[in-house]
């Protein structure tokens, strides 16, 4: 039988790009940018208000007070400069790594290595490289995730109770760290559904969302609102103009997922096709890109500013961009397609169950977000879809190759931040 653990190779090459990536924070010690220097802003109120309402009420930024917190605790090391600062994001990646890893030996030890699988993750190197609000965030959400897998095998007795209370916390933080977070409650019951000591499920599911709230419902409480309260105006004026949700950005979420699987788990897309399915699926996706150039519900030009150079005709232009659109809801629905699948294949195992629907709400979350679209966004879901593609991973010689497309691919976008913006 083929040993599907991960080759030496693949996990020199994934540790290589971790190694990439704090190589280019020390080759780009660029001050603070984007958005780094308007979050890392927050830590002075941090130190004027202490954490009360009124820093609380004077917070920049979309993103909760995680940030500010976890960086008001570095100062001390960091001082704010670069790369320091940025090393504390790379911190708390090789820590969800390894949280990741822990969580693998709880349902699927013989893949734990996998967990590496994060830096063949594009997405990854932006969040990871720059002092950005996801990786705090990310890292207590996959604390989370641990803690609520393991309470699930641990339902009664202290040691349960206890499993409950730290998911709980852990969650509470992610959401104040990155509000979307907030969604993924909706998946938790998924975990505690089964007949079986209905009662100790139910105080664990109990204690959970009551620890998860406690927190957020303070801060929520302060804003009056899910956003800080400088930045609800902005959101308020979305909402008066008609946008409530944007369904675009729902399914550019879903397409970033699918690239990511893709690259970490192709084998997730293997599905029986005949040559029947194989017609219904060409016509279909001809039906998509038909509707797209005549309703244009998506038009997506990837590296705009290179695109704009090769394709000076705005026409030529508009036509990729529907072309490339197109792309982007096919690719979403065949991504569903193949989730639904899978998951009759293995018989609607509670875990990937559970991965699947937290990947889903934060999907739905960037359809709520409609200030605009980030691939930070989606890549707020990289431990879900670790784990997911755990389920799908197979030797081949081929995988070396995927996660240097990866890799070059993160580590081209990093640089294009340090660069170009």
């Amino acid at each position: 039988m083929k040993d599907n653990k991960l080759s030496s190779a693949e996990i020199v090459l994934l540790a290589g790009g971790l190694i990439a990536l704090v190589v280019l924070q020390i080759v780009f010690q660029r001050p603070a940018f984007f958005d780094e220097d308007d979050y890392l802003a927050n830590v002075a109120l941090l130190h004027q208000y202490g954490f009360g309402k009124q820093y609380l009420v004077q917070l920049a930024g979309s993103a909760g007070p995680l940030y500010s917190m976890v960086h008001f605790l570095f100062e001390p090391f960091t001082h704010l400069r670069m790369p320091y600062t940025r090393w504390v994001n790379s911190g708390f990646l090789i820590g969800t790594t390894c949280i990741i890893y822990f969580t693998l030996r709880l349902f699927n030890p013989q893949q734990r290595f996998y967990a590496m699988y994060v830096m063949a993750i594009p997405m990854t190197y932006t969040v990871g490289g720059l002092a950005l609000t996801e990786m705090p965030a990310l890292f207590f959400f996959s604390a989370a995730i641990y803690f609520l897998l393991s309470s699930t095998l641990h339902t009664t007795g202290k040691h349960g109770l206890l499993q409950s209370m730290l998911a709980g916390f852990c969650m509470s933080f992610a959401i104040i760290g990155r509000q979307p977070y907030l969604l993924s409650l909706t998946a938790i019951p998924l975990l505690f559904t089964w007949k079986q000591r209905w009662r100790s499920n139910i105080l664990s599911l109990l204690l959970i969302l009551t620890f998860s709230l406690a927190l957020p419902i303070y801060v929520f409480a302060a804003w009056k609102g899910l956003v800080p309260t400088i930045e609800s105006h902005l959101y308020k004026d979305i909402a008066d103009a008609g946008v409530f949700f944007r369904p675009d950005f729902f399914l550019l979420c879903v397409f970033y997922f699918a690239i990511s699987i893709l690259l970490i788990a192709p084998r997730f897309f293997r599905l029986p096709h005949d040559r029947q399915s194989l017609l219904k699926w060409s016509a279909c996706a001809a039906v998509i890109f038909a509707c797209n150039f005549i309703f244009r519900w998506i038009a997506l030009l990837p590296a705009q500013t290179l695109m704009e150079r090769i394709f000076v005709s705005a026409q030529l232009k508009n036509q990729v961009a529907l072309a490339c659109g197109s792309i982007v809801i096919f690719s979403s629905l065949y991504f569903g397609v193949c989730l639904y699948q899978q998951l009759q294949r293995l018989q609607y195992r509670k875990e990937m169950i559970f991965f699947a629907a937290i990947c889903l709400v934060l999907a739905v979350s960037c359809g709520k977000i409609t200030t605009g679209f980030s691939s930070m966004y989606a890549a707020q879901a990289i431990s879900p879809l670790i784990l997911l593609g755990s389920f799908f991973y197979r030797q081949s010689k081929y995988n070396l190759v995927r996660i240097a497309f990866g890799i070059i691919t993160g580590s081209l976008s990093l640089v294009s931040y340090f660069i170009g913006t």
